[in-house]
């Protein structure tokens, strides 16, 4: 999809796309999900009202550390819910999640780093295996 006709010249969102009617809110889930999104479009729909927006760019691939931490600290627990399952959070950030007033974040961030360690000892053995 080309999504040039979205942005200015300074690759923000155009006004038309700011308003915050849910009826663009399938399209902008679609470009903060997206792996060529820039970072300053993600940093915008990171503060976008509708929060599936917000879950959206926690997908994102290219996702900043310093935008993770900020959607770590989301209001809606939907939102910090999907940055807990993501495997790419830093582990200081799952850390912080695990202890969430939410117990479905808190659960899902220690299910995310349970799954971490299980990956890096694997790797670990296989590493020993091969020396």
């Amino acid at each position: 999809m080309n999504y040039s006709a979205l942005f200015d010249q300074n690759l923000c969102i155009r006004p038309k796309l700011r308003a915050g009617r849910e009826s663009n809110s399938k399209l902008l889930q679609q470009m903060a999900e997206h792996q060529s999104t820039h970072s300053r479009t993600l940093s915008y729909l990171a503060k976008h009202p509708f929060p599936p927006v917000r879950i959206a760019v926690s997908h994102n691939p290219n996702i900043s550390p310093e935008l993770i931490c900020v959607l770590a600290q989301d209001n809606n627990p939907d939102v910090r819910y999907a940055v807990a399952e993501n495997p790419r959070v830093p582990i200081e950030i799952l850390k912080t999640l695990i202890d969430d007033k939410n117990l479905f974040v808190s659960a899902r961030a220690l299910t995310t780093m349970k799954r971490i360690e299980t990956v890096l000892q694997d790797k670990f053995r296989a590493q020993m295996i091969a020396c």
